[in-house]
């Protein structure tokens, strides 16, 4: 149950992370159209004022015209009005604007004409008396009317601020005829604005367009864009920090369970050794033999000592892994806790018709350590030499000094170990199969796994050289101490 919880959580994560991702995308995609539209309204006004303004500039030009005069056509009523008779869009409807004045008044006409007859005349606007100027002087006049609204859209659109290209078109006043700017065509621009006259001479229509805001509208969203990214961010550093805590705690209770694995595998070998003394003493009546008697009770007590070492690192171990470099590391001889291992070793061996031949180096064979957990190691590899050997098991062991090494090899005479189990006899809870899955010898699996981390966590190696009926030999690279 625990498992398959277990596995429900990174479905789980990943899920929410994107259900996230999802709903900010939604949100980004609700804001980007309310944002598209506000810039089309931004550029929609930057466009009506700036065309305004240009029309008072136009008026107040204007000096030879009463205060009167200037005063209705800068307002911001006949401005309405005005754009408002130019947009007019009816099928059938033409419009016509007249003006003139006398050297007293000024005369405007608006009209509005639905045809009867399809051959109807059609009706145009009317330029007025205003225009009394010469073609050359309207021209001179518009230039810089063009010139003025320029400037003034491109300030307007500055303070958007727009982000993205755009381009001017200039139509006739009368019949919309595009006499300036980029030609219509089927591809749609993001933006098209109105078309606004721009003076008194009512001669041409100015028009903004902007072929695509994308840019301008992403710059406006820049801080929810930010904002978004941060929330997923923070979300999925939140999920990562949950799933490391969770999968640390995971370790933490594989470690915590290897550990008793490794520990309940090194307490069997002491307590096997003793309980072989006991009964060694009890069988062979050696009260009478006070010589055999005091060798049985020294492995005992030996072993006992070794037991006692093991239970107290038990209770002041803080970690969960019992294969932990030693945070004290200490110079001993690696002779001397050899041979207090074969020693403790030599009483289940000779109950089992076994022998153990040791070669000691000549050279001293120090290193910084844990001796215990070198003790270790070292009972686990006899350990499974008189397990594996088979029946009077023999044990060579050599210990020399090679350069800034101390090999250590512990060689038997048993059936050996078939190449392709060679580096995998290494893995947690592995064991050599004697026929499909079944094993002939009782065991863990964890021995071998703990000599080599042990090892290598010394900073050594461990290899092994065997094969079917030929023995195996286990060796053990270790850094020699500079003495």
């Amino acid at each position: 149950m625990k498992k398959s919880a277990g596995g429900l959580i990174y479905p789980i994560v990943l899920l929410s992370v994107f259900v996230t991702a999802g709903l900010q995308v939604a949100w980004l995609y609700q804001l980007y159209q309310d944002q598209t539209l506000r810039i089309k309204e931004k550029l929609e006004l930057v466009m009506r004022d700036a065309a305004h303004q240009q029309m008072m500039l136009s008026v107040q030009k204007n000096a030879t015209q009463s205060a009167s005069f200037k005063e209705f056509f800068g307002s911001d009523e006949w401005i309405q009005l005005r754009q408002s008779f130019d947009d007019m869009n009816v099928m059938g409807l033409r419009s016509s604007f007249r003006y003139g004045f006398t050297d007293d008044s000024v005369k405007i006409s608006l009209g509005f004409a639905f045809p009867t007859k399809p051959d109807m005349r059609k009706v145009q606007h009317g330029k007025g008396a205003f225009n009394r100027e010469s073609p050359q002087e309207l021209k001179v006049i518009e230039q810089a009317s063009v010139k003025e609204i320029n400037s003034l859209v491109s300030a307007g659109l500055a303070n958007v601020p727009l982000k993205d290209d755009y381009s001017f078109r200039i139509y006739d006043y009368n019949d919309n005829r595009l006499l300036s700017g980029p030609k219509p065509n089927r591809v749609v621009k993001d933006f098209v604005s109105k078309r606004y006259s721009y003076n008194l001479k009512h001669l041409h229509k100015y028009q903004l367009v902007v072929p695509h805001i994308k840019a301008t509208v992403l710059y406006s969203m820049r801080y929810y864009l930010l904002s978004a990214l941060m929330m997923l961010l923070l979300t999925m550093a939140a999920f990562y920090v949950l799933l490391r805590l969770m999968r640390n705690q995971r370790l933490y209770a594989e470690a915590r369970q290897a550990f008793t694995s490794n520990m309940t595998h090194e307490l069997k070998t002491p307590v096997a050794t003793v309980s072989v003394a006991l009964e060694s003493i009890e069988k062979y009546d050696l009260l009478h033999h006070p010589e055999k008697l005091k060798d049985y009770l020294e492995i005992s007590r030996h072993e006992l000592q070794r037991l006692n070492l093991m239970i107290e690192k038990v209770l002041s171990l803080e970690t969960g892994d019992s294969t932990a470099a030693p945070r004290h590391p200490e110079l001993f001889d690696v002779q001397q806790v050899l041979q207090d291992a074969i020693y403790g070793m030599t009483l289940q061996f000779d109950n089992e018709g076994g022998q153990i031949s040791y070669a000691p180096s000549q050279e001293p064979c120090f290193m910084e350590g844990d001796p215990l957990q070198m003790s270790h190691v070292f009972y686990n590899l006899m350990d499974n030499a008189l397990k594996y050997a088979g029946p009077a098991a023999r044990l060579d062991i050599v210990c020399e000094i090679a350069g800034a090494e101390i090999v250590v090899s512990f060689g038997d005479h048993g059936k050996g170990i078939a190449a392709d189990y060679h580096q995998r006899i290494f893995e947690r809870y592995f064991r050599v199969p004697v026929l499909g899955d079944r094993h002939d010898v009782k065991g863990s699996g964890l021995g071998l796994n703990y000599v080599r981390e042990v090892v290598e966590q010394h900073g050594g190696s461990v290899a092994v050289k065997s094969g079917q009926d030929m023995g195996t030999i286990f060796i053990l690279n270790l850094p020699a101490h500079e003495l």
